[in-house]
């Protein structure tokens, strides 16, 4: 397991649901970031949250970091896909200075174009580790050269519904060893994830033992 960090005046929990590899409902999830984004919007009706998907031989993992305990009652139509019962847990760790971590980050690099108010995506491995270093740079963590690969997985497109004018990201999917240089800046990306597109399955941090 991960630790999860706890905010001066808000809880953090760790939920796992785990469908079954032939689960309808998670195959278009992985497949339709606006369908994933309204599925989980149900189980954490407020405040912010983050998620990523898992795919293994057990199934898809849906994996949800939350400021409250999620609301689990949408997940009753679907019992029977689900390959065990949904686990949540509070967690309090906070790491020291100096702890390192093997993570992974599934994260949309971006920037402003110069003196507009466009943002673009930030494409090629040079750049878009950069761009994570600048974020670790607030966030309380830092990237050793040569230990981060950046596997950018092209753009993704998708839309509310037909008539919508479609919303694009640069998919990135980031591996690799930081190490936590202000545990309280580092909560706050394992709380407000890093980077934007949350809401579609971007910017959560998950860590391993290095």
């Amino acid at each position: 397991g991960y630790p999860l960090f706890r905010g001066k005046d808000r809880a953090m929990y760790r939920t796992r649901i785990l469908f079954q590899p032939i689960a309808t409902v998670a195959i278009r999830m992985t497949a339709d970031p606006y369908k994933a984004h309204q599925f989980v919007k149900e189980l954490v009706p407020e405040g912010r949250y983050l998620y990523d998907f898992i795919v293994s031989k057990q199934g898809v993992c849906l994996d949800l970091v939350s400021p409250c305990m999620p609301n689990l009652a949408p997940l009753k139509p679907f019992k029977e896909v689900l390959a065990k019962e949904p686990s949540s847990r509070e967690s309090t760790a906070l790491p020291a200075v100096g702890a390192t971590f093997r993570f992974k980050l599934r994260a949309t690099p971006s920037r402003h174009l110069p003196n507009t108010k466009v943002r673009v995506g930030i494409v090629g491995e040079g750049e878009q580790i950069a761009w994570l270093r600048r974020q670790g740079a607030r966030l309380g963590f830092t990237i050793a050269p040569g230990q981060v690969v950046a596997d950018d997985q092209g753009l993704i497109s998708f839309s509310k519904s037909r008539d919508d004018r479609p919303i694009r990201y640069v998919d990135c999917h980031y591996t690799g060893y930081l190490t936590v240089t202000d545990p309280q800046a580092f909560r706050t990306a394992m709380a407000d994830g890093v980077g934007r597109g949350k809401a579609f399955g971007f910017g959560m941090l998950r860590l391993g033992a290095a």
